[in-house]
């Protein structure tokens, strides 16, 4: 039999931190053959990505080290130990890697002709215009619309889904034999994963190319992979085709992966519950200048008549793609963005009141953000980041009652008071997100705008802050405006959705019925790109 494409065998990194070894990935061993799709499946800290990153020696050396008698074969040849010019090959020419966060991998200062060129030249000899002919033909492979006339722009200027196509685009320069697709879909809308999922399936079907996609995500592995390794504190636990280990699993921690998923509707509203936070024909408009005298030339309508309502007790969910208006009606809501119409919290109108005005609402009115890594500062500690609102919206309370305040919060969202202490780079991204909701929380809010809370986090930890908030919100009667492109999420979480597009409500209702029976062709293709990878066995796309 010939070689496979890539073989992976007894693979071990370790990781020499603070003046000891840390294990990464301990043996790990396995195959995938050309035209095949592997995932590797785990949570956050499993080891999917350090074990990608090894395939083509992308980890930092000395601090991350293979142990004797690891193996990773590619093409033929042993890359552990390979010199400048066989990895140089190999990166690129033999594999392509897309990686989680374009905005983070590409240049900023560089155009994405400039990169995509970049690529080829490594590898080809070239001219400069025979490869910007090639840069063109691989955006136009990855699905880029106007990829001559878009050459010029720079990363700031494209759409996350875009990004994502020049990276793509990028890894497919040389036609390589192996891509390698680390979290591809996770920062972006349900249709434009869709969309990025098929165009990576139609990709390996036509260039014959062998795929190892790395997910936190079961139902994209159950639709496109072929065969799965699931890991676990880096150690494979299970492997095998999708099927097999889908239907009957053997492990118990893939037996709790495929378990995950949030479940469940939020508890009623009762039918006497005050209206909390109420937006009305609420409009955000942005001026676009140009010239040297900063003139308006255009004005983008990011909010554009939309109306919201939010009883306490109630959830309602803000969904629709990116750009479509979700996040900047929460800031209106909160005063924190300029806008025009009628805003009411508690019935009393709060549109144009100044900082003076609205400081004594702020402590009854929060906001959770998307991402848990960035919203907490890392030179505060827990305890500081927690009490800080405290400090200025309660400045009559003695330091040992902020303490408590602090930790009955903290206990109130599942973490240890004795943790308040340490620093944000010492949880895992769930906790960091129940540090959030705590910081939030401890004000004693009574709305609480949810920026995409769950969206950064594992399929389990999602579970588990959607049981979190949903238990707050039935304790404190707390009112959620619930901001997500993750409807799975929305379905878990809400009471009553409104669908956004372009600025403009184009459907809205109670959850079950928008999700069920969505009237609007533009909700029924959300609900399509969102369910569609609950697909069956039968309906699995594979080459």
């Amino acid at each position: 039999m010939s070689e496979p494409l890539l073989a992976v065998r007894d693979l071990g990194v370790t990781f020499h931190v603070a003046g000891r070894d840390v294990v990464g990935v301990e043996g790990a061993s396995f195959t995938l053959d050309r035209g095949e799709t592997l995932a590797l499946v785990g949570e956050s800290g499993s080891g999917k990505s350090v074990t990608a990153l090894s395939v083509l020696q992308l980890l930092p050396y000395p601090a991350a080290r293979h142990p004797e008698g690891s193996s990773i074969r590619l093409a033929g040849r042993e890359m552990i130990g390979a010199d400048a010019a066989t990895l140089r090959e190999a990166r690129g020419g033999i594999a392509g890697m897309v990686f989680q966060e374009p905005m983070t991998s590409l240049n900023p200062l560089h155009t994405i002709e400039k990169q995509i060129v970049e690529a080829i030249e490594l590898h080809r000899p070239l001219s400069r215009a025979a490869a910007r002919e090639r840069a063109i033909e691989c955006l136009a492979m990855a699905g880029f619309p106007d990829a001559a006339r878009r050459l010029g722009a720079y990363p700031h200027q494209l759409s996350g889904g875009q990004r994502q196509r020049v990276m793509i685009a990028m890894a497919l320069a040389n036609n390589p034999a192996l891509l390698i697709a680390d979290e591809p879909t996770t920062a972006l809308d349900v249709t434009i994963q869709a969309q990025i999922l098929k165009l990576l399936a139609e990709l390996k079907e036509r260039l014959r190319m062998a795929l190892l996609l790395i997910t936190h995500d079961l139902a994209i592995v159950r639709r496109f992979a072929d065969r799965v390794c699931v890991m676990q504190k880096g150690r494979i636990v299970e492997q095998g085709r999708v099927a097999d280990v889908f239907g009957a699993p053997q492990h118990p921690y893939t037996r709790m992966l495929l378990a995950a998923e949030p479940k469940g509707v939020p508890a009623p509203v009762a039918p006497d519950a005050p209206e909390v936070m109420a937006g009305i024909d609420v409009k955000v408009h942005f001026p676009v200048r140009r010239g040297l005298l900063r003139r308006t030339v255009a004005v983008v309508k990011a909010c554009d008549g939309v109306t919201v309502r939010v009883r306490e007790g109630e959830t309602v969910g803000l969904v629709g793609e990116s750009g479509s208006g979700k996040t900047t009606m929460g800031l209106a809501l909160l005063g924190l963005e300029r806008s025009e119409g009628e805003i009411r919290f508690e019935g009393r109108p709060i549109q144009g009141l100044g900082r003076a005005a609205m400081r004594p609402l702020r402590r009854r009115m929060q906001i959770v953000f998307q991402d848990p890594y960035g919203s907490l500062s890392p030179r505060m500690s827990v305890a500081e980041i927690v009490g800080e609102g405290l400090a200025i919206h309660a400045r009559h309370l003695s330091a040992v009652e902020r303490e408590r305040l602090v930790a009955e919060a903290l206990v109130e969202v599942g973490l240890d008071p004795a943790a308040a202490e340490r620093y944000p780079h010492e949880f895992s991204g769930g906790q960091r997100q129940r540090i959030a909701i705590a910081r939030a929380l401890v004000l004693k809010p009574r709305f609480v705008v949810l920026d995409e809370p769950t969206s950064a986090l594992d399929m389990s930890v999602q579970a588990q802050i959607v049981e979190l908030l949903r238990g707050l919100q039935e304790r404190h009667r707390l009112a959620y405006l619930f901001i997500s492109h993750d409807l799975k999420v929305v379905r878990a979480m809400a009471h009553h959705v409104v669908v956004l597009k372009d600025g403009k409500v184009v459907e809205q209702g109670e959850t079950s019925a928008v999700m069920d029976n969505p009237r609007e062709p533009y909700t029924r293709a959300l609900m399509d790109a969102a369910f569609a990878l609950k697909a069956t066995e039968g309906d699995v796309v594979r080459s």
